[in-house]
């Protein structure tokens, strides 16, 4: 499910805010209510009634009635969100996409006939495309920096580019031989980079306008899922599986830095891997970038420094037991980066 909010210029939901309720109170109120009519009127023992539990269940009731009711005024739509560095909206804030069934796999005994992309018109509130063809698990979709486009990136060793007025393809990139994993545009959406892993993972950089192919950068790890185009042009991030982080000139072909994430004793109950790179300034010149041990780095190439900031010991623990989606990103204004951890933590880091 895709919950639409729609935010007035300084960040408020126009539809204000949801009812206050206090659901701890309000479970707490029933479960007291529930065990008195069951001691008093079926002769339940109160020693032996598990109120701890009824109380849990209660909660989790009034909960998931409070989450349907604050979004029942917002547009909620069937469907999901793809990661790895997917943007759900377009620069100009006019388009929304998303996947339609996006489970199926050469390998699976699924009956349906593969994922689907929906391009959603926000303004006007309704479906303006339905984009199919590929076969399996789409991992990346984007709408290019001009609008014009949209590519997406898959586990069927294809990528797609389609025209967002019309839906026509105008480019099937692939087999590549492998499944992909992520890709980007570059800032003037002439070029679209992405990855491709086992049996060997490799960055292609193509054309947008005829599809061909620019340069490749073969790696030796097994595979990278976040990139970072900077906004000048001239450099292409990539983070990956064993805390990698590559950095490239894309049109020149050429490889400028290779950085490695220092792992520590808890990793080898873990994998360590760079799973978010971004840029932070105009020059291409700072780029931030975070592993699964929590750590957030930023370096400038311009000074040749490094800066790295770690989360508490306390939190240690929880981000090595823990599982799940993470993120980074930076606010401009306030000059901090946001970071969404694997405990479902997030945190504020001041550059």
């Amino acid at each position: 499910m895709i919950v639409v909010w729609t935010l007035d210029n300084h960040g408020k939901n126009t539809k204000g805010p949801p009812d206050s309720v206090d659901i701890e109170s309000l479970a707490a109120t029933a479960t007291e209510e529930a065990m008195r009519t069951l001691i008093s009127s079926h002769g339940w023992m109160k020693e032996h009634a598990d109120s701890d539990k009824l109380l849990a269940a209660v909660k989790e009731i009034v909960s998931r009635a409070y989450d349907s009711h604050i979004v029942q005024d917002n547009l909620v739509i069937s469907g999901e969100l793809t990661g790895f560095g997917s943007r759900a909206v377009s620069n100009d804030g006019k388009l929304l996409v998303y996947v339609l069934d996006n489970h199926q796999s050469r390998h699976s005994t699924a009956t349906t006939l593969g994922p689907k992309i929906v391009v959603w018109d926000i303004e006007r509130g309704e479906k303006r495309l339905m984009l199919e063809g590929h076969t399996d698990s789409i991992m990346w979709v984007n709408v290019s920096p001009d609008g014009k486009i949209v590519a997406s990136v898959c586990w069927d060793e294809m990528v797609k580019l389609w025209d967002t007025s019309t839906g026509r393809l105008i480019h099937d990139i692939g087999p590549t031989g492998g499944q992909n994993w992520t890709g980007v545009f570059s800032p003037d959406s002439k070029y679209i980079a992405f990855t491709r892993g086992s049996p060997s993972t490799i960055v292609y950089v193509h054309s947008v306008l005829d599809g061909s192919r620019i340069c490749e950068f073969q790696v030796s790890t097994s595979w990278l899922r976040s990139l970072a185009w900077s906004h000048e042009g001239h450099h292409l991030a990539a983070g990956g599986r064993s805390g990698v982080v590559y950095v490239w000139n894309p049109l020149r072909g050429e490889q400028e830095q290779k950085w490695q994430l220092r792992g520590s004793e808890r990793h080898r109950r873990i994998f360590l891997e760079t799973g978010y790179v971004q840029w932070l300034d105009n020059k291409g010149m700072m780029l931030a970038y975070k592993g699964t041990e929590g750590g957030v780095n930023v370096y400038d190439m311009l000074e040749n420094q490094k800066w790295r900031s770690d989360p508490k010991k306390s939190d240690l623990i929880n981000l090595t037991k823990s599982s799940g989606r993470r993120s980074l990103h930076y606010i401009r204004k306030a000059n901090q980066l946001i970071s969404l951890d694997m405990d479902q933590t997030i945190r504020f880091w001041v550059v």
